[in-house]
């Protein structure tokens, strides 16, 4: 939980949304489904905000065309055959949880 508010990592944010805001974020356990290009940048400024946790869900097998606008996906994930989730998670360092429930 972030107490007391980190100014360099946190100092942009800080002076726009105010103190309160960014500890409801650093408490937020956000769900996101698909990594499409809009999908990859909103995951990208979630992390950057400070969210607790990011759950996300996109079972769409890496392709060419996704390594242009996915800035995660590598020609190794496209060969091999990995769901757009699985290199964000790797790269990202965290860890994987499979979503099974309908909400």
């Amino acid at each position: 939980m972030m107490e007391d508010i980190d100014d360099s990592l946190y100092s942009r944010q800080r002076c726009v949304l105010g103190d309160d805001a960014m500890r409801k974020l650093s408490r937020s356990k956000v769900f996101l489904s698909g990594l499409g290009g809009v999908g990859a940048e909103i995951a990208k400024n979630l992390v950057l905000c400070g969210v607790e946790e990011l759950i996300i869900q996109d079972n769409t097998f890496c392709s060419i065309s996704d390594m242009g606008t996915q800035f995660f996906i590598r020609d190794s994930d496209v060969i091999g055959k990995k769901t757009r989730q699985v290199p964000c998670y790797v790269n990202a360092g965290i860890f994987i949880r499979e979503v099974k429930e309908c909400y």
